[in-house]
C-alpha cells in the first residue's frame, strides 16, 4: 500500500475539572502539559509534523495543539473547527474527506468518544496490530493515532487507511527515554 497521505488524530491531553467551569473552557492540568509537549518532540523525531491541523475550539484542544506544535520547526497552518467540539466519528471523517489533496500530512485535534471512534472505523486489515490491540484497549488523554491513507482525502472510508503507530503518554513520567508509550 502507498501512503499518499498521513494522518494524525490526536485526543486532547489531560484536562483540568476546575468546578465552576464551562466544559468548553477547561484548561490542561499540568500532567497534560508535560504530555502535549512530548508529543510534539514525539512527532517531530517521528518526522510527522503536519501540513495542516484542525482543532477543537475547546480551551484544553488549543492550549494541546499550542504546546504540540511549539515543538515543531515549521509553523502550521491551524483551522479551529467548531464541528469538532463533540462531534460523532462520522462527522470528523467528513471533515477529513473535504482536506484538500495538497494537504500530505493532517493532524486532527479533538475529544473522544469521536476520536476514539474515528481511528477504530479506520482501521484496515494491513494495521499494525500491536498499535491496533493498543488502541482498541483505551484512547486516553493524549493518545496518537497514526495513519498511511492510499486514498484522496474524499475517498477516505471506513477500513480505508493503514494504523501505522498508536502512541500514548506514560503514566510515569521519567527523564529516560521517549516519555510516550508505543
Amino acid at each position: 500500500m502507498v501512503c499518499m497521505h498521513r494522518l494524525v488524530i490526536m485526543r486532547h491531553a489531560k484536562s483540568d475539572w476546575t468546578a465552576g467551569l464551562a466544559d468548553q473552557e477547561r484548561p490542561l492540568a499540568r500532567r497534560g502539559r508535560r504530555n502535549a509537549t512530548a508529543a510534539g518532540e514525539w512527532l517531530l523525531a517521528a518526522g510527522l509534523e503536519p501540513d495542516l491541523a484542525l482543532v477543537s475550539p475547546a480551551r484544553r484542544t488549543r492550549q494541546t495543539w499550542q504546546l504540540v506544535s511549539d515543538q515543531l520547526h515549521a509553523e502550521i497552518p491551524t483551522d479551529f473547527e467548531a464541528s469538532i467540539y463533540l462531534a460523532r466519528w462520522t462527522e470528523l471523517l467528513e471533515l477529513i474527506q473535504r482536506t484538500d489533496d495538497g494537504v500530505g500530512t493532517l493532524a486532527v485535534v479533538g475529544h473522544n468518544p469521536g476520536c476514539e471512534r474515528l481511528a477504530n472505523e479506520l482501521a484496515s486489515p494491513e494495521s499494525d496490530q500491536g498499535a491496533l490491540r493498543q488502541l482498541q484497549l483505551k484512547y486516553p488523554t493524549m493518545g496518537t493515532s497514526i495513519f498511511g491513507v492510499s486514498t484522496p482525502w474524499a475517498e477516505l472510508e471506513v477500513g480505508g487507511a493503514r494504523l501505522i503507530d498508536f502512541v500514548v503518554p506514560r503514566s510515569n513520567q521519567s527523564s529516560e527515554g521517549l516519555p510516550l508509550n508505543r
